[in-house]
């Protein structure tokens, strides 16, 4: 995953309380050589408890998705939400501006991988990452007026971003692809409507 030179060819923005599995270093660098036109890799998840306990595993996907696939996917479930067991290929990144950054980096996570998935993404078959829950991560932190504030406001510019995206997304027209794109429309928009409105209430009761 580098170059001769010590600079690295991609990006991950690791996180200290999750748990990177030993395989997970070469199972990315095996489909960075298997999909050399993927801009973005990512690792199948188990989610954990602060202690580890497994509570869920990622469904198993195609280890290639198109675009529109990742889209649907992303909001329909089947994918664990995390960031960092993400691999970004880091000149597209750079030429992009660099990850998307909005308060709190609520939503940065979700509009930044969908921006480096234009070629698609691809998938290890098997888990390699732990996402571990904590009652001290921002998540958590849901009575903080300003952090409400703060993921209010990132809610709304989330959604600006994400319409201009799915009005500008292309894919090949297939039933398939016009399902997917249907299912993270309408997917995007309920999750995206229910989030403000849950903020603007929560707001309201502190101010």
């Amino acid at each position: 995953l580098q170059r001769d030179s010590g600079e690295s060819d991609y990006v991950i923005m690791a996180s200290d309380d999750d748990v990177y599995h030993p395989a997970f270093l070469e199972s990315i660098d095996t489909l960075t050589r298997k999909y050399p036109d993927v801009d973005l890799l990512r690792g199948r998840s188990i989610n954990a408890d602060d202690k580890l306990e497994p509570i869920v595993i990622d469904d198993l996907c195609d280890e290639y998705q198109t675009v529109i696939h990742f889209a649907a996917d992303m909001y329909n479930g089947r994918h664990i939400r995390s960031f960092a067991n993400f691999v970004f290929k880091a000149d597209v990144l750079k030429a992009k501006g660099g990850f998307i950054k909005f308060p709190y980096a609520w939503y940065s996570d979700v509009v930044t991988t969908l921006m480096m998935a234009e070629h698609g993404v691809a998938h290890t078959l098997y888990p390699v990452f732990t996402n571990r829950g904590s009652s001290l991560s921002i998540s958590s932190k849901r009575a903080n007026r300003d952090v409400l504030k703060g993921k209010l406001e990132a809610a709304l510019m989330n959604h600006a971003w994400m319409d201009a995206f799915a009005s500008s997304l292309h894919y090949d027209d297939t039933k398939l692809n016009r399902h997917l794109y249907s299912e993270f429309v309408v997917n995007f928009r309920h999750d995206s409507y229910a989030t403000i409105v849950s903020y603007l209430r929560a707001c309201s009761l502190l101010s």
